[in-house]
């Protein structure tokens, strides 16, 4: 199941990426990557541009959880994929967050066909941006798997 494993993680990253970290505080006078970071200074972390980043993701803007595949037909998960935070302070819930959007696209990928309508492009990764990211709208064609 590596792949329905990349399918999670793609689909973590591109709509997990429109969002921002909780806040935390810089503990004390710090400097990060040559930027002075003033002790008690609020500090964000935009997974816009961690996980969109050009740099280190081939085509962010498309999805593609190829990309978490190798040669090997392994799972590969870059030190770069952090839609659920980073160190100490990460999100409690990624493990959690992650079994269930595992579990609940298996059932639908093992008891559905899912279809674009004909004559109708398929669904942009642009979503309606807010507090949480929302998908736009769309149209599927959903089917019982026979």
């Amino acid at each position: 199941m590596p792949y329905l494993e990349a399918l999670v993680l793609e689909s973590v990253r591109v709509f997990m990426g429109r969002t921002f970290s909780i806040p935390h505080r810089a503990l004390k006078d710090t400097t990060l990557q040559g930027y002075h970071i003033p002790k008690d200074t609020m500090v964000i972390a935009n997974f816009a541009a961690l996980l969109n980043d050009d740099d280190v993701w081939d085509h962010p803007d498309r999805f593609c959880p190829d990309r978490f595949i190798g040669c090997d037909g392994k799972l590969i998960v870059p030190d770069e994929y952090l839609p659920f935070g980073y160190g100490k302070h990460r999100c409690m819930g990624q493990t959690l967050a992650r079994s269930n959007i595992f579990l609940f696209s298996a059932c639908l990928l093992q008891n559905f066909d899912f279809s674009v309508p004909a004559g109708q492009a398929p669904p942009s990764t642009l979503g309606v941006d807010g507090v949480t990211p929302s998908p736009g709208e769309f149209s599927a064609y959903v089917s019982l798997r026979s």
